[in-house]
């Protein structure tokens, strides 16, 4: 499972690719936390996406070209699919992508 994301991306050595592709890296983590800014407790759910220039550079075991975490935080427990909040998450600010289910 990943997404193919068909918006720029510049790298850590400011190279700038059109497109590439993410998947999640092993273990989607949940935990209870103190919130930062009220005496209660939250939920945390986090994740680390590999990014690679394409599917197929994952399919031939190239290295990935850069990471990204997601974090989301909130007052109740979370529901549902977890891959599903994360994907959700990671393509909530990009407007052109493609599902790879």
């Amino acid at each position: 499972m990943g997404v193919t994301i068909n918006e720029p991306m510049t790298l850590p050595s400011q190279i700038t690719i059109p497109s590439y592709y993410a998947r999640l890296r092993g273990d989607i983590k949940v935990f209870k936390r103190k919130m930062p800014t009220e005496p209660t407790f939250g939920y945390n759910v986090e994740a680390f996406f590999e990014c690679y220039v394409s599917k197929e550079a994952v399919q031939s075991m190239a290295s990935p070209i850069n990471t990204k975490i997601i974090s989301i935080v909130q007052g109740e427990p979370f529901t549902g699919n977890l891959y599903d909040v994360v994907y959700n998450e990671l393509k909530k600010n990009v407007t052109d992508y493609v599902d790879d289910i």
